[in-house]
């Protein structure tokens, strides 16, 4: 199942086809999504960051190394995934998910940890198509609950429709305690 050794990490046909499926609708001049390399992370963390300080998330203080080490382990390890979206050199996307084993059963779940699409032109397609990558993966690999928490992107409702279109559907409600 092992593939080209780029930047150190063996790289499986499960990250070909992800790139296939997610940058179909790629034309010309619109962003296209791959699979993230080591050379991607401080790009991905960067973007993830000025999402970050938008979102509801964004009073908790952001730290640096600990996202680093995070989007890093996504280059490296089997069991995570970083896809980066580029546009004219930008990134202008990412999209880092990662394999658990549910807490009351032994199956796999992929379950998203970002998501984030810098301001620019077909912002929603380019979503779609991050989530759609993700799905790709996962399903590649046998996973059979594929969830995304949407939650922390400053985006949520104009990116509801790309989680539709994607194939997502509402399951329940996350609720945050607002204080006294």
């Amino acid at each position: 199942m092992n593939a080209a050794n780029q930047d150190g990490r063996r790289r499986s046909r499960v990250d070909a086809k992800v790139v296939e499926l997610a940058a179909y609708r790629a034309g010309p001049g619109e962003p296209y999504v791959r699979v993230g390399t080591q050379a991607d992370v401080a790009g991905a963390v960067a973007l993830a960051k000025s999402r970050h300080e938008a979102s509801r998330l964004g009073g908790l203080p952001w730290n640096a190394p600990k996202s680093a080490a995070l989007f890093s382990s996504a280059v490296s390890a089997d069991d995570r995934l970083l896809l980066i979206a580029v546009h004219d050199g930008e990134i202008v996307g990412s999209f880092l998910g990662m394999l658990v084993v549910h807490y009351f059963a032994d199956g796999l779940v992929a379950t998203d940890l970002d998501l984030s699409v810098a301001a620019i032109p077909r912002r929603r397609t380019l979503a779609t198509r991050l989530l759609l990558g993700y799905v790709a993966w996962a399903k590649a690999l046998d996973v059979a609950i594929v969830q995304c928490g949407n939650t922390t992107i400053a985006d949520r409702d104009e990116f509801s429709m790309s989680f539709a279109i994607a194939g997502f559907r509402p399951v329940g409600n996350v609720f945050q305690h607002q204080g006294d």
